[in-house]
């Protein structure tokens, strides 16, 4: 994937070509958009995993509470 100068540097040389310009950026914004996926995709499973986490701790906390204040 390109930085944003060199494309821009890219996409200026073809400024009287408005169709060539958007024919490039589309494959540059969906190549964008398929690394970009991906990250998402595992930030999105890394949230699923730790949102169950946090529920099975706060279960076991509540376990625990309700043990103590029914011993006493």
């Amino acid at each position: 994937m390109q930085k944003g100068p060199v494309l821009y540097e890219e996409l200026f040389a073809h400024r009287e070509d408005m169709p060539e310009v958007y024919r490039r950026l589309t494959y540059e914004l969906d190549r964008f958009w398929r690394s970009s996926d991906a990250k998402v995709g595992w930030l999105i499973r890394a949230f699923a995993i730790a949102s169950v986490a946090l529920v099975v701790e706060i279960l076991a906390l509540a376990a625990l509470l309700a043990s103590n204040i029914l011993s006493s």
